[in-house]
């Protein structure tokens, strides 16, 4: 494949060219309300053509976890698993450890609580795994960050922190399984694909 060098005055006609169709399609696209149905089609498709790719986080590890949805059997497996290796620090009724958005004496965070009051409900399935999984340092891809809770990678099972997760996810709110749905649907490009759908 060659590269092909274009004069001066080639150049200018094809700049002129580009022009002309972005202030065409800018036309268009603020006559949108008047447009007819056909036309309408055609300018999404279009639009379309010209919008970019949703954008999916995988996380520090390349795959993107989704928890499973929630049941009795994986709820009291979580639960189990919560008691024994969560709860000597984030409580045992979620509630983490006093003071937790304040660095204690050695500049760490206290555990914070999984409960409404706290934020883990904020972020996506994800890096909420990897934070379980990996540590918050490497899931958030900051290495200067300090956490007094270590990664259980070498300590739970992939299936022991999805039920972990999936049992703290059980004791929220509608409205922040809401919350948290949005954050999913953000890092997973649904809420992308959603917009478009309401084109």
């Amino acid at each position: 494949m060659t590269n092909k060098k274009y004069r001066r005055p080639e150049l200018f006609l094809i700049c002129l060219h580009a022009g002309i169709g972005i202030a065409a399609l800018a036309a268009v696209q603020a006559a949108e309300p008047e447009m007819s149905p056909e036309l309408r089609q055609s300018h999404r498709e279009l639009m379309e053509l010209l919008s970019p790719e949703p954008v999916i986080n995988t996380g520090s590890d390349g795959v993107l976890t989704q928890l499973t949805a929630e049941n009795s059997q994986i709820i009291s497996d979580g639960r189990e698993v919560y008691h024994v290796h969560c709860a000597a620090c984030h409580g045992a009724g979620l509630q983490g450890q006093p003071n937790w958005e304040q660095p204690n004496e050695t500049g760490m965070l206290p555990a914070p609580p999984h409960d409404g009051s706290g934020h883990t409900w904020h972020h996506a399935d994800d890096q909420l795994f990897e934070i379980v999984k990996y540590g918050a340092a490497t899931a958030m891809s900051d290495p200067g960050y300090r956490s007094m809770m270590p990664a259980f990678k070498d300590v739970l099972s992939d299936k022991d922190i999805n039920a972990v997760l999936v049992f703290i996810r059980s004791t929220w709110s509608d409205e922040h399984k809401q919350w948290q749905q949005g954050a999913n649907d953000a890092q997973s490009g649904r809420e992308w694909w959603r917009e478009k759908g309401d084109q």
